[in-house]
């Protein structure tokens, strides 16, 4: 039993142990019991990594007290779910030399890690945040036990691309991935850039991830305002699970015109993964930013409204702050 804690929030008790099946030794920090209910995965995105996001602790503390009053008792079952967050090669400053395909397979051996009981019987709920959301898509589409997967959460779902070129302007954006084109079409995809590139928080990258990151219609482009429904449709059209998209009414990577009009971009968004109708749905918190750092309440009851709603298939009219938009 351990204790974590980040520099702005209490400490979260938990459990540490290393993923088996991966060529790093990579850990997860598990809070709730070993026993749950189901289970709920949050994979952060770029810089970010277990408790990174201020939203961690009340979600791990809702998830752990989850069925233990009436309102929530799920018939005779009080046991709570088990939030578990992993870190992955690309956690934290490590997403340069990483991919969404090294992540997908890092996911399955967490998932492995699950007894089959569990993810056959159980609820398993999938959390992304920003670029952990391209990870989830994938994920979905190529993960070995995405058949087992209840509901997925997608958390300020933004294109890199246009956060990369709102930062540091087009043409120097323009320039950088024309030298990372350059280099894959020679063969040194895998070679770093130069230390001077921008848009990657002076992180080591690859040439390949940052043409991926920096490009249209790439393995990362997948919610650039500029993608037509058809280019959509192909990147999300796979997602069969009820889904939801939690966009930020104020987030700091997304370009002022596109806010202007952020509601026709989520229902874009939410439309093109809603295979069986009424299973994807797009929400904006109005006022929050990227991470929801000012909205941390307000999207854990986002959250289990949708768990409760969507996955368990309780109280469907009873929806205190789940509103599409």
């Amino acid at each position: 039993v351990v204790m974590a804690s980040s520099r702005w929030s209490p400490a979260l008790e938990g459990r540490i142990r290393l993923i088996p099946g991966v060529k790093s030794s990579l850990p997860v920090f598990e809070v709730g019991p070993k026993e749950p209910y189901g289970n709920v995965v949050l994979i952060p995105g770029l810089t970010d990594g277990p408790m990174s996001l201020r939203y961690t602790h009340q979600l791990a503390e809702t998830l752990n007290c989850y069925g233990q009053d009436e309102h929530t008792k799920i018939g005779e079952v009080c046991q709570p779910f088990r939030l578990l967050m992993p870190t992955l090669s690309s956690s934290y400053l490590g997403f340069g030399v990483s991919s969404l395909k090294q992540d997908v397979e890092e996911i399955d051996a967490l998932l492995d890690s699950v007894p089959m009981e569990e993810r056959k019987n159980s609820p398993l709920v999938l959390i992304g945040h920003s670029t952990g959301c391209q990870d989830l898509v994938r994920y979905m589409r190529d993960g070995a036990n995405a058949k087992y997967v209840s509901g997925v959460i997608f958390q300020a779902p933004v294109s890199d691309r246009e956060g990369m070129v709102l930062e540091h302007g087009k043409e120097a954006i323009a320039k950088a991935r024309e030298f990372a084109e350059a280099e894959c079409a020679a063969g040194r995809g895998q070679e770093l850039m130069p230390r001077s590139t921008p848009g990657v928080f002076n992180t080591p990258i690859t040439c390949e991830r940052y043409a991926s990151l920096s490009g249209r219609m790439t393995d990362d482009d997948m919610f650039s305002s500029d993608l037509t429904e058809g280019e959509l449709g192909k990147i999300l059209g796979h997602l069969d699970v009820p889904c939801l998209w939690v966009f930020s009414g104020d987030d700091e990577y997304v370009p002022p015109a596109v806010k202007d009009d952020y509601g026709s971009l989520a229902r874009r968004i939410a439309a093109a993964a809603d295979i069986s109708p009424g299973k994807s749905a797009p929400v904006i918190i109005e006022g929050g930013n990227h991470a929801l750092s000012n909205c941390t309440q307000r999207f854990v009851h986002i959250a289990m409204d949708f768990i409760e709603q969507k996955v368990l298939g309780l109280r469907p009219d009873e929806s205190k702050y789940l509103r599409n938009i």
